[in-house]
This record gives C-alpha cells, sequence and structure tokens, in this order.
C-alpha cells in the first residue's frame, strides 16, 4: 500500500502540472465550489424566488435552468471585461431555496472564473480558470433580494431600517444658525 500512493501521486503530476491553484484544479475537474446559505427571510418561498429572479434579471443574467417546482436555479455565464471581443470575467448564479419554519433559506453561488489566455488575434480561444466563489457579489445579490422583499412590505428584518431611514428622510430638519454676514 506504501507503495502505491507514491505511484498514484507519480501518475496524477502530468494533469496537474499545469494548474496553479486549487480552484483551478477543481474547475477542471468539474467540481462547483460550496454554495453559502443565507436567511432565514420572512417571506414565502414564492415571494423570494420571485424577488430573486427579478435581481438577476436586472443584474442582466439569464437562466439556463429555472425549476420553481424544486426552486432551483442557474444562470448562464455573464461575462464582464476587456477592450476585446472577448471578455476577461464570467460569473453564473445557483439558487436553491427551502422552506424553513415560517421562513425561507437560500442557498446561493456566485462562480467566478478569470480568461487567463486570451488572444486577441484569435479572441474565440479562451482558457478559463475558476476563481471560485465571489463572496461580494453573492452579498450583493442578497442585499438586493431583501430589499425587493422589505418593498413587499413582508415584514423582513430589513423593512424597519428601510421605514426609519424614510421617516428621517421625511421629518424636517433644524434649520442652521444664520450668524448674519458681520455688516
Amino acid at each position: 500500500m506504501k507503495r502505491l500512493l507514491p505511484l498514484a501521486l507519480l501518475a496524477a503530476a502530468p494533469f496537474f502540472s499545469g494548474c496553479s491553484s486549487l480552484g483551478e484544479v477543481k474547475s477542471w475537474l468539474g467540481i462547483k465550489p460550496a454554495s453559502t446559505e443565507y436567511g432565514p427571510f420572512s417571506a414565502s418561498p414564492k415571494d423570494v424566488w420571485e424577488a430573486t429572479r427579478d435581481v438577476l434579471a436586472d443584474m442582466d443574467y439569464t437562466f439556463a435552468k429555472s425549476e420553481r417546482s424544486e426552486w432551483k436555479m442557474e444562470s448562464r455565464w455573464n461575462s464582464y471585461g476587456s477592450d476585446f471581443s472577448h471578455e476577461n470575467h464570467r460569473y453564473r448564479v445557483t439558487v436553491e431555496l427551502e422552506e424553513a419554519g415560517n421562513g425561507t433559506l437560500m442557498n446561493l453561488l456566485v462562480e467566478h472564473e478569470a480568461n487567463t489566455g486570451t488572444d486577441p488575434i484569435r479572441p474565440s480561444e479562451a482558457d478559463w480558470a475558476g476563481e471560485g466563489a465571489d463572496e461580494d457579489m453573492q452579498n450583493e445579490i442578497v442585499y438586493r433580494v431583501r430589499k425587493k422583499i422589505a418593498g413587499l412590505e413582508h415584514g423582513d428584518i430589513f423593512q424597519k431600517t428601510y421605514d426609519r431611514l424614510d421617516k428621517e428622510d421625511n421629518t424636517e430638519r433644524p434649520k442652521a444658525p444664520d450668524y448674519g454676514n458681520g455688516k
């Protein structure tokens, strides 16, 4: 058994010699990063589903898979980036919802890939490498979904904040003292 491990590592070395990170290895093997759980949202799965689809559509995502009966959706790759005809970064969003008591939990993953080998002469040839999950984008999506749900007045935790800020905006502020111009 001790002799087989070095042989297995030696046999696998050519496959991993071009990969510089664990993310690239996972991407090459087709392994997705782990999703992050958000919530619970106080809205029903139907309302969270609709708010999430609206938010992703507002962010210019289109859907490759959308199974409302199972509360699962996956977007197509959305690319952003370079001056050439091929982009430098792309993102894909995967969402799964599940009921939790009187609320809804959201499992969210925003996969990020970078194009490390764009050739300006042949931009259709790309070398996409997995960069893992983009937590900032995930947090932005959750923030927008919560904001949309709060707008539906479902009593989400952010509703109280929006009500307070709206009240502050509508109150008349005291005027600054007029010290005159000294004449």
